[in-house]
C-alpha cells in the first residue's frame, strides 16, 4: 500500500492443554496415558517432542492418543500494520 503494509504475522506452534490442566497435571496425564517418551525428567512435558509429533501428521498412534486427552497445538496469527515514515524536509 501508498502509506504502510499490512498483513499477517504466525505465531510459533505451542502445546496446549485442556482447560484447567496445568504443566505438572499434564506430566502426569502424559505418564498415565504414553510411554515417558513426551515427559523430561523433572518431571516436565516435552513440549519441542510433542510439537515434532504433530508435526509428523495425525498417523502417529501417540498423537491420536494425545488429541483424545485434549492436548492440541495451536499456532496464533496476529494482524499488523507497519506504517511507512517518510523523511518531510
Amino acid at each position: 500500500m501508498l502509506h504502510g503494509t499490512i498483513g499477517f504475522r504466525t505465531g510459533t506452534p505451542k502445546v496446549v492443554w485442556p482447560k484447567g490442566v496445568k504443566d505438572e497435571t499434564a506430566a502426569e496425564l502424559l505418564k498415565n496415558i504414553l510411554s515417558c517418551a513426551y515427559l523430561r525428567i523433572k518431571p516436565e512435558a516435552d513440549k519441542e517432542l510433542i510439537l515434532a509429533a504433530f508435526a509428523c501428521g495425525d498417523e502417529l498412534a501417540d498423537v491420536k492418543t494425545m488429541k483424545a486427552a485434549g492436548i492440541s497445538v495451536r499456532q496464533d496469527e496476529r494482524f499488523y500494520i507497519q506504517v511507512k515514515e517518510e523523511e518531510v524536509s
